[in-house]
């Protein structure tokens, strides 16, 4: 998922989705003058507005430290009127902006600034509150709907971008957006934003799905999406399913299915972009079993945090692939592990089954060199994109395993 700077979203969003934003970067060397820019970025972003009803006014700040960011604001925003949208890293040309993260903020204060000076006054109402801070107010925009919504949106451009929320107005982290069994879709991020390209041979009428283990799948038309852009989902209701008690262990056989190995055969892999996901199948031989835990084999040199998104799928009877999800709430996999075996807990989401199952590991954060997977000799299941369709690997499978424990019937 790129990174685009205010100034190609303005482009963007007038040709794609129907939308006027307008925004305005200097060009700049690594000896920056903010102060002179701020100035530049007023007079730009205030002009020709006379004529303009506003629907909301955005800012972008810059900053080294992208954890330092978002503490900032989920400290400040409500204080300062601020929605923090999205914090991604600057992947542009900007010297000033290089190895910075940006964060995207809507303006709720639903204030329009008509003239130069109420739109000073706001700005220097933020710099004040961020002078003590390594913050940098970087981008002004603003956004107003066409008044011309009903015709026909040919798609001229192959970017949109958006955010999901639920009913409880929470950010809805980690769902798959796309369009099914295409290479075209993400995941969103920890604020519910994602960005996604299509070529301008997708059709309008194509349907966007957002898919979530905790909320109800909902499928969107594509031209309806380019003019509502902010989804809300609504969260599944809980289901008490029977509870199993395994207060005998000795009465149970625990097995470990897959790999055991400490270390691979044939190498790693690692995530094409966010959103790679692969999978492994797994056969419980016709028997009941109880799902404990999942894992995976990962190397990370560094040492850095990474994160992975769990899932468990049934087997699909027809196409043999990887179907309904078996999880009952979302999964994350978070690990500092230079090298080993890393294994998830589910134990607590009561999963039984007698069928075929596949586990799967996604990527979905920017950087996605992080964890490399353990790789061996045979088949495996992998698709670059979230909702994308299945491929077989070809001659390797993944390094992945799941304890069960075989349940006797008369137990249950």
């Amino acid at each position: 998922m790129q990174t685009k700077s205010a100034l190609q979203k303005h482009f963007l969003f007038f040709l794609f989705t129907l939308l006027i934003t307008s925004s305005a970067f200097s060009q700049s060397q690594k000896d920056f003058d903010y102060s002179a820019n701020r100035e530049q970025l007023i007079n730009q972003s205030i002009e020709g507005l006379d004529s303009l009803e506003i629907d909301n006014w955005l800012f972008e700040f810059s900053c080294s430290d992208s954890i330092k960011l978002e503490i900032i604001f989920e400290m400040s925003a409500q204080t300062l009127a601020l929605e923090l949208v999205s914090i991604k890293k600057y992947e542009g040309g900007l010297a000033h902006l290089q190895e910075m993260y940006i964060a995207e903020c809507d303006d709720i204060s639903g204030k329009n600034y008509k003239s130069k000076a109420e739109l000073t006054e706001r700005v220097n109402q933020l710099l004040d509150a961020y002078e003590q801070t390594s913050v940098n107010l970087i981008g002004i925009g603003y956004v107003k709907g066409q008044a011309i919504q009903k015709q026909p949106l040919p798609l001229l451009k192959k970017y949109i971008h958006g955010s999901i929320k639920s009913t409880t107005k929470e950010h809805v982290e980690y769902a798959a957006v796309g369009i099914v069994n295409s290479e075209y879709g993400t995941i969103t991020n920890h604020y519910g934003y994602f960005e996604l390209s299509f070529p301008p041979s997708i059709s309008e009428d194509a349907i966007l799905t957002i898919q979530h283990v905790g909320y109800e799948k909902l499928e969107v038309p594509l031209k309806q999406f380019i003019l509502h852009p902010n989804v809300i989902v609504t969260p599944k209701e809980s289901v008490l399913d029977e509870v199993i008690v395994l207060d005998k262990k000795e009465q149970f056989k625990r097995k470990i299915l897959g790999d055991k190995g400490k270390t691979n055969e044939s190498g790693f892999v690692y995530g094409g972009k966010e959103g790679t996901e692969i999978a492994k199948r797994f056969d419980t031989k016709n028997k009941k079993v109880f799902i404990n835990n999942v894992g995976t084999f990962v190397s990370n040199r560094e040492g850095k945090k990474f994160k992975l998104l769990v899932h468990l799928y049934e087997e699909d009877t027809q196409t043999g692939l990887p179907g309904r999800s078996l999880l009952k709430k979302q999964v994350v996999l978070e690990s500092k592990l230079e090298r080993g075996w890393v294994n998830v807990d589910l134990s607590e989401q009561n999963i039984i089954t007698n069928q075929p199952f596949y586990v799967a590991f996604q990527w979905i954060t920017p950087d996605i060199s992080i964890p490399h997977i353990g790789m061996t000799g045979k088949k495996g299941l992998t698709r670059i994109s979230s909702l994308g369709k299945w491929k077989d690997s070809g001659q390797f499978k993944w390094m992945m395993n799941a304890e069960v424990t075989f349940l006797e019937e008369e137990k249950l």
